[in-house]
């Protein structure tokens, strides 16, 4: 068995062992009802050789949502979930419905009522569910099994039930979270009557549909949900006729990070647990959680722990995943750096599903130019890559020239810090589609106007980037101080004293580099909280890495001056305090637009774009989207 070998789940034949796990994509209307822009997406995802695409989550019931644009199964959405089904089908894929109700892990602003096996307050969202009564109980049972036969009746090919990760099910069987004295806790018996009784009215309304269980393989909490308190559940689950356990990671309310599976946690103790539920479960295991990178196929695969690979953001990075797979070809693969910045980020914000390195996520397909025109791109940065792309895909011939020897910009800089090193596969995955498309590139090139003028290009694409900026203290001139860009590059600062200026993004990442250099880190920071700009789970995860290392920082701090004694600063409280001398001072305090070179040649050509950190610093999925915007139409 290999991952292009076919398969089989219950009753439905998959034609390989890739299967597109549920993710959010925020791309329906308030309600849930269906867009053209979900059609376009769940188009995309299912045109590239996927075997079966598990559809975002649909809540049972109202009060179970997680967000105002949930995709539903309701009177009214039933048109639009048939032309999902049809467009996947069209792309010779099988569509899976995925139901859950979250409980506590519920949108408090979607619904006043949070509902959980007992009175309990969810960490992430610190919204306090009461506990559900036995009619309730009995509702959202019913509702189940209402929602599976609609779902058998529309023309999906598989169910899935959500009963893991922290949502209503596991609330249940969690000894943690279930405190209830009735025929629904106390004894792992009760405590598993709610999820049994779910299945059973689900396996009695799935028609010819094939059906898998969701669960966590582990919580990753403290007293929380692992494969040895599981096993006769799912057991029972077997027993019953379910076809497939779908094994994910984590807790949405305790523990995102897993849920999500963020890049810098470790996965060598996922492989430990999966072992584990793979000897006492007989029967096909689906595995989830960054398993799509290709050293982890060859491990599930080579030593048998799963029957299938399941996999969400690598399809919305790289849509074409399966079919690279499928013929060999695993160098022009864009592999997902679990960064979340574009995918989680965006579903929150309610702007929708997207990615730092592909800005094409259901957008509709560019159009080729009437004529084909000579290009230059100047800069090799995301921006810069993302620009030479869409102009070849408009039929433009395309140089690039960056001046740097090798490419990525500042998203290779972030790539640095050991807990990010992750973040190099989406770069290196963009310059090989740059390369495939034709862009001719070059390196270590400085263009100025006058090698403009000498190649006179009809189309010239400004993606200089941004520089750091510094800030004149008083006394600076006598301390050495260095950028973060500087900080993140240069390896031979060692057992140092460095105070980083700047606790945002940039000053954390700078911080946790030298930490892990074994320097002493002090950061200094204005405002009143750290990394604002930054995703909440990798800003919880950094500073929770650098709680174990030489590292101490201040809010609400302001910089006086460098004097030969120390540096002098200002607290909130308008005490002044004497931090001691440091041996390097690295300035984190934001970048300006490098444009020298657009605004001096702006007007000598036809048609000059500046696009990226160049027009407006910001971070890396703002300034793709604006390269995608500004060249898709050149």
């Amino acid at each position: 068995m290999t991952i292009k070998t076919q398969g089989k789940i219950g009753n439905i034949n998959l034609k390989n062992r890739m299967i597109m796990a549920p993710v959010k994509t925020a791309f329906g209307n308030i309600g849930g009802t269906i867009t053209d822009k979900q059609i376009r997406f769940y188009d995309q995802v299912s045109s590239g050789g996927i075997s079966m695409v598990i559809l975002e989550p649909i809540a049972v019931q109202k009060n179970g949502r997680e967000h105002p644009k949930q995709m539903c199964l309701d009177n009214e959405c039933i048109d639009g979930i048939t032309r999902v089904i049809d467009v996947i089908h069209k792309n010779g894929s099988l569509v899976c419905a995925h139901f859950n109700h979250a409980g506590r892990a519920a949108n408090p602003k979607l619904t006043p009522n949070i509902v959980s096996s007992s009175e309990s307050i969810c960490p992430s969202t610190g919204a306090k569910s009461n506990s559900l009564n036995k009619s309730e109980i009995d509702d959202i049972i019913k509702s189940f099994g209402e929602k599976v036969k609609i779902a058998s009746g529309v023309g999906f090919d598989a169910v899935e039930i959500q009963f893991g990760h922290g949502y209503l099910v596991s609330q249940f069987i969690s000894e943690r979270i279930n405190k209830r004295t009735d025929d629904y806790g106390g004894s792992p018996e009760n405590r598993m009557r709610f999820g049994l009784r779910i299945a059973e009215v689900v396996l009695e309304n799935k028609g010819k549909m094939s059906v898998i269980a969701r669960i966590s393989g582990s919580e990753f909490v403290d007293g929380g949900l692992n494969p040895d308190n599981q096993f006769e559940f799912l057991n029972k689950l077997i027993d019953m006729g379910i076809d497939a356990i779908h094994v994910g990671w984590g807790n949405a309310c305790d523990n995102p990070a897993w849920y999500y599976n963020h890049m810098s946690l470790p996965q060598d103790i996922q492989f430990d647990l999966l072992k584990k539920v793979r000897q006492n479960i007989k029967t096909p295991l689906i595995v989830v959680g960054r398993m799509s990178q290709i050293e982890n196929v060859n491990r599930i695969f080579n030593e048998n722990l799963a029957d299938f690979v399941s996999m969400g953001r690598q399809m919305v990075i790289d849509p074409e995943y399966p079919n690279k797979i499928m013929n060999d070809r695993i160098e022009d693969i864009k592999f997902c750096g679990a960064c979340l910045q574009g995918c989680l980020v965006n579903v929150k914000n309610g702007t929708g599903i997207g990615c730092v390195v592909n800005p094409f996520v259901a957008e509709p397909p560019i159009e080729k130019a009437e004529i084909s025109k000579k290009a230059i791109v100047i800069g090799g940065g995301p921006a810069g890559l993302i620009s030479s792309i869409v102009l070849r895909k408009r039929g433009h011939n395309v140089k690039l020239y960056e001046k740097e020897k090798t490419l990525g910009g500042q998203f290779y800089l972030a790539s640095i810090p050991n807990p990010k090193k992750m973040m190099l596969k989406p770069l290196l995955g963009l310059i090989r589609e740059a390369e495939i498309s034709g862009v001719d590139i070059n390196t270590g090139i400085n263009v100025l106007k006058e090698k403009l003028k000498e190649e006179n290009p009809d189309i010239v694409v400004v993606a200089t980037g941004a520089m750091p900026n510094f800030i004149k203290f008083k006394g600076i001139e006598n301390q050495w101080h260095i950028s973060g860009n500087e900080a993140l590059i240069r390896n031979d600062i060692k057992d140092k004293r460095v105070l980083v200026v700047g606790g945002g993004m940039i000053g954390l990442e700078v911080a946790e580099k030298l930490c892990e250099d074994d320097n002493d880190v002090t950061l200094v920071e204005i405002l009143p909280e750290l990394a604002s700009d930054m995703e909440p789970i990798t800003k919880k995860l950094i500073l929770k890495h650098l709680e174990k290392m030489k590292f101490n920082y201040m809010v609400k701090t302001a910089i006086q001056e460098f004097r030969e004694d120390g540096v002098i600063v200002k607290a909130n409280n308008d005490k002044i305090k004497n931090l001691g001398r440091y041996d390097v001072v690295v300035f984190a305090v934001g970048t300006h637009p490098e444009n020298e070179l657009y605004e001096e040649i702006k007007n000598d050509f036809k048609e000059v774009v500046l696009v990226g950190d160049a027009s407006r610093p910001s971070n890396a999925y703002t300034v793709t989207k604006m390269a995608y915007e500004m060249t898709k139409k050149l």
